[in-house]
């Protein structure tokens, strides 16, 4: 029955690690899509909206995990 507990504590602890992978990631990716709105901003209207979309997205995904 301990053991069971053991495995059952290191499978929590690996899916509340990759959970934390996974938002830092999402964090990152938000970060390099903004810089690039910035840098684009005067460029292409289309572009720009594609990927504040994918920014708004992004942000949703954080707010419910």
């Amino acid at each position: 029955a301990e053991a069971e507990n053991q495995r059952a504590a290191a499978r929590k602890t690996r899916a509340e690690s990759e959970q934390l992978e996974f938002m830092n990631t999402i964090r990152k990716l938000r970060l390099v899509l903004e810089a690039q709105l910035i840098i684009i901003a005067d460029e292409n209207p289309t572009d720009t909206q594609r990927l504040t979309g994918l920014v708004e997205v992004l942000k949703d995904v954080a707010q419910k995990s």
